[in-house]
């Protein structure tokens, strides 16, 4: 078992100082992968370069180039559910797989509505031009196109403008229609099953917007991504506008998919495609490319490093780009609803940790509210900063931003010591015995591990790269940690006590619940009547 030999290896390495690993001149060019126009260093992490050999040495022998490989060709490895998972087939459209016909009429079907509803050639009820887009879905069909929307501001159609409604939460999708009008806008629908009980109640809600202010063709204004074709053209969507879902792609995986039709509608064109060419590279990149040199497998070793050998948590995610402010929350989902397991392939409950917590916010505003604990804190917690070294945006604040992030990234590394902070209150006047007890609260440790992502500006072939790269990083852990990294039976369940609790809150019956539930149902009952 390969975490097993991760553990041994980490027992011999024992603890390294990352302040005294990063002299070493040569360390950066031992720790540096570059693929798809994306470079990860990774030498500032708590490990030598002979025990880097020699955990890359064991991972190639692990057969983890063949394993990825059997998944691109649709292996059906998430067994769990008996599906392939062929969520890389949506961006290789060259594959000879007889499912890539399908993905490529699906996205020339896209193509066709976006170019119809961009041009003014779709009109609403009353002859009007779409203006609004309304993506309503959750988790896979909102968390990561969401995500991608923001990161591509300046790529965005001039005449186009996408909303999004996730929450089940009425205030959501009210306060987005109250600002549009229902002649403008197009409301996508993006539930597989037609039946995810946040996206149905919220897509009746729009319904009901549109109907109550005089639409009287719903299907001029509805148009829907789902597998679910007979619910979808029940609720009143023209067939012809029903774009399909597949069971081998996951949803957190989808948004190669009609997914991301809302994207394709609100960016310029070319745009989505770019994404998807992106993705594809580092898909190749995966494939054929050593541990050694393989960007998203060292992701993943790192990770596992840092868990197995170093007690880490925890991951803080920094993008020091505003526009990819979203990154940390749909890689909340992408990795923790795919790692979080607790039995191994043959059903064994594990006694290794598998999915940490994944967490963090854009730089540099996360600096001024939890980089504290980061810097003298004491929980074990890794980090990756993701820094776009060019922006469209004014070069001097730029400037800043990315000496604000290297700032940090030094910090993490060399911290300062009792010493140096007692010399620079020294120098400003201070008394030397109360210099020596402030010093004290201002010693920093360093020595945490992190990893840089760079890349020469954000665009889409980058964009789709980074999340192509943490699609398959969760794919190696998966595969090393000998879990189904692709089914979510935790949140199946959820939705399973979501609809028996709305009985009970409905009836009022508690008798199958406990004193603690029974009571809020009582309290929700008074204060709603």
């Amino acid at each position: 078992m390969f975490l097993k030999q991760l553990q041994q290896l980490a027992e011999h390495a024992g603890d390294e100082c990352v302040a005294t690993l990063c002299q070493n001149p040569q360390r950066f060019s031992q720790f540096k992968t570059s693929a798809a126009e994306l470079t990860l260093d990774t030498s500032r992490q708590k490990m030598s370069a002979e025990t880097f050999t020699k955990l890359t040495g064991l991972a190639n022998e692990s057969g983890f180039n063949h394993a990825y490989k059997a998944m691109r060709q649709g292996d059906e490895i998430n067994f769990t559910e008996g599906r392939a998972v062929l969520h890389t087939l949506l961006r290789n459209l060259d594959s000879s797989d007889p499912r890539a016909e399908e993905v490529r009429a699906s996205l020339a079907k896209m193509q066709t509505l976006t170019k119809a509803v961009q041009s003014g050639e779709w009109k609403g009820y009353s002859g009007k031009a779409i203006r609004d887009v309304v993506n309503i879905g959750i988790g896979g069909s909102d968390l990561g196109p969401r995500m991608i929307y923001r990161a591509m501001l300046h790529y965005r159609h001039n005449d186009i403008n996408v909303h999004w409604v996730a929450n089940i939460d009425p205030a959501d999708i009210e306060k987005k229609l109250a600002t549009l009008n229902p002649e403008t806008t197009l409301i996508v629908v993006s539930s597989k099953s037609f039946s995810t009980p946040e996206t149905l109640n919220n897509a009746n809600a729009a319904r009901k917007w549109l109907i109550d202010n005089g639409v009287t063709d719903v299907a001029k204004h509805v148009v829907a991504a789902s597998s679910n074709v007979k619910m979808a053209i029940e609720f009143g969507i023209d067939e012809s506008n029903i774009f399909p879902l597949w069971d081998w792609v996951g949803g957190r995986f989808s948004l190669w998919s009609a997914i991301g039709l809302p994207l394709m509608m609100g960016f310029k064109p070319g745009t989505f495609e770019a994404i998807l060419g992106g993705a594809l590279a580092m898909d190749e990149h995966a494939e054929s490319a050593p541990a050694e040199r393989n960007l998203p497998a060292q992701l993943a070793l790192f990770e596992l490093w840092n868990v197995n050998a170093h007690g880490t948590s925890s991951r803080a995610v920094l993008p020091y780009c505003h526009d990819l402010r979203l990154l940390p929350a749909h890689l909340q989902q992408l990795e923790m609803e795919s790692l979080g397991k607790s039995v191994n392939l043959k059903g064994e409950r594990v006694d290794y940790p598998t999915g940490g917590v994944v967490w963090g916010t854009e730089g540099s505003n996360g600096q001024h509210s939890y980089h504290q604990l980061l810097h003298q804190g004491n929980q074990g917690i890794a980090a990756e900063i993701i820094l776009p070294l060019s922006s469209p945006n004014e070069p001097v604040q730029h400037l800043k931003l990315i000496a604000n992030a290297l700032a940090q990234s030094q910090v993490f590394c060399y911290g300062q010591s009792a010493a140096e902070a007692k010399e620079a209150l020294l120098a400003r006047g201070m008394d030397p015995d109360q210099a020596k007890v402030i010093a004290k609260h201002k010693e920093i440790l360093g020595n945490r591990p992190h990893s840089i992502v760079t890349m020469e500006s954000l665009n889409p072939h980058t964009l789709g790269a980074l999340i192509a790269a943490y699609e398959n990083k969760v794919f190696f852990c998966g595969y090393w940690q000998e879990i189904n990294a692709f089914d979510q039976w935790g949140v199946e369940l959820g939705k399973v006590h979501a609809s028996t609790m709305e009985t009970v809150l409905t009836s009022g019956d508690t008798a199958n619940v406990d004193d603690g539930y029974a009571a809020i149902v009582s309290a929700y009952q008074s204060a709603t009547q």
